[in-house]
């Protein structure tokens, strides 16, 4: 019987009503040429914190683009908030994941 399989590693959303899935960030930046890089993080049960490496802070306009396609994304109206950082840092095993779960949102391994 197989009781693991290693590989790929990718986080799920848990939305509020206990369904799963994967999101599809897939032109979740497009126009919006001052991020370098991005992170969502799972922060509270109804809220996603967008984790920025940018060229500059995005304007008002601009931040509301990302909140709304950020929810967009992930089904549900989460509140968002922006939070910008010099470097993402990558997990211990090197690997840079675009969605981050709260420590009880995974199911256990």
């Amino acid at each position: 019987m197989i009781t693991r399989i290693l590989g790929r590693l990718r986080h799920m959303v848990r939305l509020p009503d206990g369904r799963t899935f994967y999101p599809n960030y897939a032109g979740l930046t497009k126009g919006l040429d001052k991020i370098l890089q991005f992170q969502i993080a799972r922060i509270a049960e109804d809220a996603l914190e967008a984790r920025l490496v940018v060229r500059a802070p995005l304007g008002p306009d601009e931040e509301a683009v990302l909140r709304a396609r950020i929810q967009d994304r992930v089904l549900h109206p989460f509140a968002v908030s922006i939070r910008y950082l010099d470097a993402i840092a990558r997990s211990r095993s090197g690997k840079y994941f675009d969605y981050v779960p709260m420590l009880d949102e995974e199911p256990p391994a």
